[in-house]
């Protein structure tokens, strides 16, 4: 899962200039297809990383016997997000912020994160989460229900990234309960085949998709507290709608896929530099996209695909190398 949604991940970046994602660079004209590739990769790329956390985080807690106690979790998730999201953080204010007016940026910072690396402290939230329902006395449906319920209300404003994480949360637990339960269902899994699923997952998307952007423009009409609320628990539901099955069906084909082809050393090895090309990608597309001529001299339907493939080759490359050191290993390894 974790190469194919790197491929994605570069992708969608890549591709966020003609769907709204990113601001559109000077020269550039996006087109309707572009718009909605992104979209639909975007459409379920970030919770499944999330699930996958999740999965192997119930992979090293069930088949690992891993008991983290509370300060354990705290200490081994601070140094593998925590610590890199602030040493890249640095970079990236540094190079892409107006760090003129620093009361603005710590409050930007604060409430929104800091570039893509938003990810990370929202993840660390989500093992912190995640400890403490492994230790309720609930029935796993019923916090899977309280997970959901978050993510319903999950445009509750909370700093550093806490909001996102009321959201992801409930993609992370199900994660760790599809690894859990997996004995239960691994019969069923291969009987399906997966290809008509993605046929019939690309139409509901579309559909539902189009939904959310008719609910933003009555979103915009109202101005009662209430009416908006209700409005955006909505909105968030169908969001998960489309997003948890798109999780699930990637799952489902990568399981299908590794159940029925060897998963090469080679692919084993490429995984391994995923999170140093997830940290390195984002400044490279800025920088092209913003901060050079490049827009302007190549045509707006090889732009995208130009972005995609310089920042894939150069962030595994930043990524190698930055590994054979001990310091840079201890940040992306």
């Amino acid at each position: 899962m974790r190469p194919v949604l790197i491929l994605i991940l570069v992708f969608y970046h890549a591709f966020a200039i003609s769907n709204g994602g990113w601001d559109i660079p000077m020269g550039y004209s996006g087109n309707t297809v572009y718009s909605w590739l992104a979209s639909f990769f975007y459409g379920f790329m970030l919770e499944s990383f999330v699930f996958m956390s999740g999965y192997v985080y119930s992979f090293q807690c069930i088949k690992l016997n891993k008991n983290y106690t509370f300060w354990d979790l705290i200490k081994k998730k601070s140094v593998r997000l925590l610590v890199p999201f602030v040493v890249f953080g640095i970079i990236y204010v540094v190079l892409f912020y107006d760090i003129s007016d620093v009361k603005k940026t710590l409050i930007e910072i604060c409430w929104g994160g800091i570039g893509h690396l938003w990810f990370l402290p929202m993840l660390f939230w989500c093992f912190i989460l995640c400890w403490l329902f492994q230790y309720i006395k609930l029935n796993d449906g019923v916090k899977l229900l309280i997970a959901f319920s978050l993510a319903l209300i999950s445009f509750v404003p909370l700093p550093f990234r806490m909001t996102s994480s009321l959201y992801y949360f409930f993609y992370f637990y199900t994660g760790f309960l599809c690894f859990k339960n997996q004995t239960s269902f691994m019969g069923k899994i291969n009987k399906l085949n997966v290809i008509p699923l993605w046929i019939i997952y690309a139409i509901f998307f579309t559909l539902v998709f189009k939904l959310r952007g008719s609910l933003e423009s009555i979103y915009l009409e109202k101005s009662e507290l209430i009416s908006r609320a209700l409005l955006l628990v909505l909105d968030n539901l169908l969001h998960i709608m489309y997003s948890i099955i798109g999780t699930l069906l990637f799952w489902l084909t990568c399981l299908k896929i590794s159940k029925r082809f060897t998963v090469s050393d080679w692919l084993i090895s490429v995984g391994s530099g995923c999170f140093g090309v997830y940290i390195f990608q984002q400044f490279i597309l800025k920088y092209i996209y913003y901060y050079t001529e490049v827009p302007q001299f190549i045509p707006s339907v090889i732009l995208p695909w130009f972005g995609f493939v310089i920042a894939l080759l150069f962030s595994y490359l930043f990524s190698v190398l930055l590994r054979k050191n001990k310091v840079g290993r201890f940040l992306i390894e």
